[in-house]
Formats: C-alpha cells, structure tokens, sequence
C-alpha cells in the first residue's frame, strides 16, 4: 500500500506556482536554482552510503567529499571531532572504516562493510564505488565488503513500484536513500518529486543540505528536530486553512483528523507482530534456534527480520560457501512469509473503525485501508475545489507570501532553536568515542 501523503498543503510547491516561485524554489528546488550553481555544477555527483552500524552517507563530486550525514548515533560517535569533507572518497573511506574498527564497531562478528553508490553517470558510479571500497580495504583487514542495497530500502522501492509502476519505475534503493534524507529537512520533499529528480539534482540538494545542518546528531535528536519540524508545519498549516474562511476550515479540520488516525491505524499494520509459528518457521530456515535478536519493543516485526538479514547475510559472502540458486531460495522462502503481513493485507477492527468515525464526525465504513485512502483522496479533492471557489484578499494572498517564507525557513529556524541542544550532544558523543577508544 502506498504511504498517503497529502498534497492539499503541500506548501511550497502548490505556493510557488500561485505567489511566488522565486522564494520557494530555493527550498523546494535547490537542486535546480541555487546550492552549488545549478544543473550543470551538478556533473560529477556521486551518492555514497556506507553500512556497517554506523551508517554514513556521503556526497561525492569529482572524486571528493563534498556533504557527509552520520545516519545514527553510533555514527555521529565515529565522526565526531573528524573531518571527512575535503578528502577524496577512497581517503574517506579509509578513514570511516579504520575508526570503525578502532572504536569497536567493525569486529571479527560483525564485519560486513555495505557499501553503495548511485550516479547519473553508470561509469563515475562503478569508479566511485571502486575507490570506496578499495579505501575501506586499507581500513581494516576484517571488512567484508559488498554492495547490497538494504533489505527496507529494497522493501520501500517494491512497494513505490506497486502503487505506480510507470512513476517509480528507475526508483533505486540508493536513490531512495537519497530522497528520505532530504525529507528529514525539506518538508516539500516527496517520494514523487525525488523519483522525477535526476540523482545529480539529489546530491546538489543533499549537500546543501548536509552543510546547513550538519550539526544535527544523533536519532533522539533528530527525531526531536523533525518533531519540531512537523509542528510548526501543522502551525502554519493551519493558518493558511483559515484564510479561506470557516466552511473551509471546518472541513480542513475533519479531513486532518481523519488523516491523522489513518496514519496511526497504518503504522499498526506495518508494525504487525508475526506469529510464533512463523517465527519458528523462519528461525528454522536461519539455522538459528534463538529470536531474542529480531525483538524491537516488545514484539517481533518483518523490519526486525529483514534487519537481521540484512546485517548477517549478504549473497556475495553466502555465494563464497554455497551455490547462489540455495542463497535466492533461502531468500525467497523467507519473504513469502514475511508477505503474509504485508499492509495490503491488514484487516480493520472494531476499535480501528471507531476510531476513524470518532476523528471524522460521522459514522464510516470501510473494508479496509485502500478504502479509507480513496476516501481522504476525495476529500482533498473536494478542498482543492472548495479552495479554489474562494476569492481572497489583497491581504490574504499577503498572508499566503508570508506563509511559504516561514515555510522555506523553517529548517534553519529549528537547527537555530536547537544550538544548546547540539552543543550538549556533541559534547556528549566526544566523550563516548574516547572511552571507546579506552
């Protein structure tokens, strides 16, 4: 099932085609009107991710490392206090890999070094991922490398696949990585907006991106950041609502109530628990007798699963011990498990149905989520030509220019709220990395 986001404020993009491009474009289109010059400063670009837990990603341009994001906590240790921009990607590799073996996350148990890289250029692209991991080989002797893309990421791309096959059709795992790290901090950035995007567009984007909140670390903090983000996007959201007057605003707020308890039910059907009987089944196809590794609060979950997959398996090492054809057996009968409790398959409840009729208003039915998404579709639908029946004031289309100028500075306004915060966490991860190293 596809992820409903709402296109009925998207903010920027609808904004700058209605007031004023010119202040949007930065934020929304960066790629194409400002960061590093434009299209044509873009040749050169590489993406980088490099997978050990840490995860670190990298932009490449020319060789050289122009943007890099540490991707969780144990990555924000490990780069903490080093500087990786500037040096070429083999040197960065290197370097990255060296420390993770230094501070104890690359060991004898846990050495497999993923490491993958788009471009628009298929042979910068294969030159890229050359010089990476020849750097991550001089890094650390135990570093088994290769070039999977993540099972999640793999999972998201099939699944944007499905929903439109002709709009996601040279969507790539590492592409997608590419576009859910701007949406940590672009707000008006889409899965559909990122596919139509060239990978060069991305990366330009991305190091921007990288270089203004370069100082975010950390996932509490960062899940705090884009918290704060999400409010103060609901803040101005609802001002623009309320331009339109109250019958507009009336119906706003039922849609987005609505929205919002479809979301909650949406993330109980991706986060079902799987049963004991296939989890038996699975740990039975593993070779493994004990699931205490795939519990994640409480529960064992398919993320979980393909998690652990991801972290210690990989077909190129598994290819060194056994025939190929046994490693894609292995992987399908594993997934056709796993699809049981897939998000298309989840049936609505009593207490979910009540809970959507409570958001609303209004007594619902549906069968189930594809159903309550074709709903909401309509019900945006109708906004939009609600919306545009309405003639506004002088003043109000005023109060619409202010509204995608908090929007287009809304990034930079929370990195500058959060500058203690980012202090404290530097501080805080400086000393974990030497007592690491103790």
């Amino acid at each position: 099932m596809k992820k409903f986001i709402s296109k009925l404020v998207a903010g920027a993009a609808a904004l700058c085609f209605a007031l004023s491009a010119a202040a949007c474009n930065t934020s929304a289109n960066g790629a194409n009107s400002g960061g590093n010059g434009g299209g044509n400063s873009s040749t050169g670009y590489a993406y980088v991710a490099i997978d050990i837990n840490p995860s670190i990603e990298l932009v490449v341009k020319d060789g050289v490392v122009t943007g890099v994001k540490a991707c969780n906590e144990d990555a924000s240790v490990l780069l903490n206090g080093e500087t990786v921009v500037g040096l070429t990607v083999e040197a960065a590799s290197n370097l990255i890999v060296a420390l993770a073996e230094e501070l104890g996350y690359l060991t004898d148990a846990n050495n497999d070094v993923k490491i993958t890289v788009v471009s628009d250029d298929t042979a910068l692209a294969e030159t890229v991922e050359k010089k990476a991991q020849d750097g991550a080989k001089k890094g650390s002797l135990k570093a088994a490398i290769n070039h999977n893309p993540r099972a999640e990421d793999e999972r998201k791309v099939k699944e944007l696949q499905e929903e439109n096959p002709e709009l996601y059709k040279d969507l790539t795992p590492q592409k997608l990585r590419m576009i859910e790290a701007i949406m940590v901090y672009d707000t008006t950035m889409t899965y559909e907006k990122g596919a139509a995007m060239k990978v060069s567009e991305l990366a330009d984007l991305l190091d921007d991106l990288f270089d203004d909140f370069k100082d975010v670390v950390g996932d509490e903090l960062e899940g705090r950041f884009e918290d704060r983000m999400k409010e103060l996007r609901a803040e101005a959201d609802r001002k623009l609502a309320e331009l339109y007057g109250e019958d507009y605003l009336a119906k706003w707020e039922k849609y987005n109530a609505l929205l919002a308890s479809y979301r909650a039910i949406e993330f109980t059907a991706e986060t079902v628990a799987i049963s004991e009987e296939d989890v038996a089944s699975i740990l039975t196809l593993l070779g493994m007798g004990d699931a205490s590794q795939f519990i994640a609060d409480g529960k064992i979950t398919v993320e979980e699963i393909e998690n652990y997959i991801d972290r210690k398996f990989d077909k190129d090492r598994f290819d060194k011990f056994f025939n190929g054809e046994l490693f894609d057996e292995l992987e399908e009968a594993i997934e056709m498990i796993l699809d049981k409790y897939d998000e298309e398959n989840y049936v609505l409840t009593t207490e979910d149905l009540a809970a959507l009729s409570a958001a609303y208003g209004e007594t619902l039915s549906f069968a189930d989520l594809e159903e309550v998404e074709e709903f909401l579709e309509t019900l945006e639908e109708e906004l939009e030509e609600l919306k545009k029946s309405i003639t506004l004031t002088e003043e109000q289309k005023a109060e619409l220019k202010k509204y995608a100028d908090e929007l287009s500075g809304m990034a930079h306004k929370v990195h500058d709220e959060m500058k203690n915060e980012l202090e404290k966490a530097r501080d805080e991860f400086r000393q974990i990395k030497e007592n690491r190293r103790k």
